[in-house]
């Protein structure tokens, strides 16, 4: 098991030997609803403990069991290409800081060469195709992504990548991510996902041709298909620099734009495969505008295959776990104005209107067109869909893959389909992982899949102070929700220390993201988008859009807890997170409100209008944690005067100052112990990311429970992640799980006692 931080470990070993203060008997009669919590029981993350059969156990307490063959890759693969000859797979790993090219032979799946460069990135785009050139070689375009360029290369005989003599092509402004050749194989086309347009690469020159063609909002996948190059826009709106930088965004919703945003552009191709010059992308609604009520996330079509037998196209919609049909053809009752548009599809959703979290990302088709494979990267499984009706295709079985897929093809002879995963097996790193279809048998893979993600918790005794899921009216004891995100690295300080040993204290904990910003999304929605989980880890080249993963286009469906907090009529209040959007400074101007200045005019979420401390600094360098804190009591103070206080809180303490943090820490728990709101409250503190000490696992962390009804000095060692936090506050509140994530996580229920202990906390004072 790996060790969490080592003065939390002394306080873990101080506690255990104490008696624990056991729930009480008393509760309503009648049975438990069912409860999902997370397979892993008491299982630390990492490989597995007897046997193969057990599977890895992922931080979110999820069992990892990929039905193939595996082999690691790299970091972050986001796609790869088969060579004609299907003897290998060329993968891209775009996590910048250390970005690959990963060629695989597919026979002995093992890694024939790697590439790599450090002037050089790649993204998502990979293509293999004959060189037009000399058809006897074979020649590879890779995305640079961040590196405005594909590059270009030549494949030996034996799997090694050379630079070709035209190695660079620059795509200004661009952010190239998916490349689709045309049908001849004399054109590439290269999706321009921040510069919202598609480029023209002539493969015979390795030149760009023409000039690029516009499309819609942050483009991301694309297909060939009989009406031309059909494009997949993830993205709500388009952002503009401010005439003046701004101390604090519009907290708004995004414009309807049907026609760019979450949308389809199709752009016609002439009669040499060619996108003219004039070309307008005839736009293909799939969603409406989202309300910022009840739909706060776009729709984010992803992947798109186009059937060749039969004039339809599936796409994947990531944040909304659908795959819709296209017809790519007027029907019998069409008129003369037909236009191509959205037919039909399937929903992908767990079960029957269920949170969404499967995040359909990638599509590849069979031979005969009558099977869909989908990557589910929500659920780290491949669906199976039968689409021999392609306006209605039906779910067949899924089969489990590695962590997080993210690509799909099958092989030419349809015996193996291969999927890349971006986490791949959560310890080495990503994988190109060889499913055999042939020895396939969905009746066993399904159901091991299934198992995979959940089990049902029935508590022996009710919990009287944690309702069960789905209660409508929370907790009868606590109304005062706190969310302390203590990101400060503050494991051996001595306030931390100190809560820690009187209260509740969580032992075996892992942050669900893999990437530090990325954890505000899973504490306050339970889940990342796909376009978050992408962009993440490939901020370089993306500005002035790198942000904090906290713009519309990361939005999950859901939205956050904010959003369902605002739909019930709930009192919240928050205090520097989510408004770390792109185009904000970083912390460069020191007495800003919320920490910095805004340069873009990214709005910021609707449901935070109204509901932020607006001098209360987010992150910004320059500002302590303690001051964070004192402004905090300034501003809480006013609403326990006015016995005012919200139903939930949340404080982000954002300083890399161990005693700094810890101080403001202190200074905050020392405060609302002492309020009169105290005694129907419960804080949670935990960090927004990994805090692993030495020799940890890598997504070790820490979280702990402070309350009148805390568990004195208890330890609790169920296998818990940051997205347990979200599903208590939820159960706590009686609000409905947002996403897969806090549906299917293990609470922290059993860190409640109905003994209700109202001595406040004092801070403590290093010397």
């Amino acid at each position: 098991m790996g060790r969490i931080p080592r003065t939390l470990a002394v306080v873990a070993a101080l506690v255990l030997v104490t008696p624990r203060i056991g729930i009480g008997a008393s509760h309503a009669r009648g049975t438990q609803p069912v409860v999902f919590a997370a397979p892993a029981g008491d299982r630390p993350a990492g490989p597995p403990a007897v046997s193969d059969a057990d599977g890895s156990v992922l931080p979110s307490g999820r069992l990892l069991r990929p039905a193939g063959t595996s082999v690691v890759t790299g970091s972050d693969a986001l796609g790869f290409a088969l060579t004609p000859d299907g003897r290998y797979a060329i993968v891209s790993n775009g996590d910048d800081r250390a970005s690959t090219l990963a060629v695989v032979d597919t026979a002995t799946m093992t890694v024939a060469a790697r590439y790599a460069n450090a002037a050089e990135t790649f993204y998502a785009g990979v293509v293999a195709l004959p060189d037009p050139v000399d058809a006897a070689r074979t020649l590879v375009l890779a995305s640079g992504g961040a590196s405005n360029a594909v590059y270009v290369f030549d494949l030996s005989e034996s799997g090694e990548l050379s630079a070709d003599a035209h190695h660079v092509i620059p795509i200004a402004n661009g952010f190239p991510a998916t490349i689709v050749s045309s049908g001849d194989g004399r054109r590439a086309f290269v999706i321009d996902t921040v510069g919202n347009d598609v480029a023209q690469i002539d493969l015979a020159t390795r030149k760009l041709a023409g000039i690029p063609a516009a499309v819609g909002f942050f483009p991301y996948g694309a297909a060939l298909t009989p009406l031309g190059l059909l494009v997949a826009n993830e993205g709500l709106t388009a952002y503009g620099t401010l005439a003046t930088p701004a101390a604090a965004p519009p907290f708004e919703a995004v414009a309807p734009d049907l026609a760019r945003a979450s949308s389809l552009s199709l752009l016609p191709l002439e009669g040499d495969a060619t996108i003219g010059e004039r070309a307008v992308a005839t736009p293909i609604a799939l969603d409406r505008t989202p309300d910022g009520v009840r739909a706060i996330g776009g729709a984010h079509p992803a992947a798109i295959v186009s059937l060749k037998t039969r004039p339809y196209a599936f796409v994947a919609l990531a944040n909304v776990d659908r795959v819709a049909t296209i017809a790519l053809a007027p029907g019998p009752l069409d008129g003369p104005s037909w236009v191509p548009r959205a037919v039909g599809g399937t929903e992908l959703r767990l079960y029957d209107r269920g949170p969404y979290g499967t995040q359909p990302t990638a599509l590849a088709l069979s031979a005969d067109e009558k099977r869909l494979y989908v990557a589910l990267s929500g659920i780290d499984a491949v669906a199976v869909l039968d689409t021999t009706d392609p306006l209605h295709p039906h779910r067949v079985g899924l089969i489990s893959t590695g962590w997080y897929p993210t690509a799909l093809a099958v092989s030419a002879d349809e015996r193996y389909l291969f999927v890349t995963n971006a986490r791949g097996d959560a310890q080495a790193g990503a994988t190109l992982e060889r499913i055999d279809l042939r020895s396939t048998d969905l009746r066993k893979t399904t159901p091991a899949a299934l198992a995979a993600l959940r089990t049902i918790r029935q508590p022996n005794v009710p919990n009287p102070i944690v309702p069960q899921r789905f209660s409508s009216r929370g907790s009868t004891v606590v109304k005062h929700v706190v969310l302390i995100v203590a990101d400060g690295d503050t494991p051996d300080e001595p306030n931390l220390h100190a809560l820690a040993l009187r209260y509740g204290l969580a032992t075996n904990v892992y942050a669900d993201a893999t990437a530090p910003d990325v954890g505000h999304q899973y504490l306050a929605a339970g889940i990342a988008s796909d376009y978050t989980e992408k962009t993440a880890l490939v901020r370089r080249g993306r500005r002035a859009l790198p942000g904090a993963n906290q713009d519309p286009e990361d939005y999950p469906r859901a939205g956050y807890i904010w959003n369902s907090l605002a739909v019930r009529g709930r009192t919240y209040r928050d205090y520097g997170d989510l408004v770390h959007l792109s185009g904000y400074d970083a912390g460069l101007t020191p007495d800003a409100g919320l920490g910095g200045t805004y340069s873009l005019d990214v709005p910021a979420l609707a449901a935070l209008l109204g509901h932020v401390d607006l001098a209360y600094p987010g992150w910004n360098p320059h500002v302590t944690d303690s001051t964070r804190a004192d402004e905090f009591v300034r501003d809480f103070d006013a609403l326990v005067k006015l016995d005012n206080v919200p139903a939930f809180t949340e404080i982000w303490l954002p300083s890399g100052t161990p005693a700094d943090g810890d101080r403001a820490l202190g200074t905050i728990v020392a405060y609302l112990t002492h309020v009169p709101q105290w005694k129907k409250m419960a804080i949670v503190i935990v960090p927004a990311d990994a805090q692993p000490g030495e020799g940890s696992d890598a997504a070790r962390t820490y979280a702990l429970v402070v309350s009148p009804y805390a568990k004195r000095r208890f330890v609790g060692t169920h296998h818990l992640s940051t997205v347990s936090v979200l599903k208590t506050e939820e159960e706590l509140l009686g609000l409905p799980a947002l996403s897969l994530g806090d549906e299917l996580a293990t609470d922290m229920s059993d860190f409640f006692t109905p003994v209700a202990d109202r001595t406040p906390f004092d801070r403590v004072d290093a010397p």
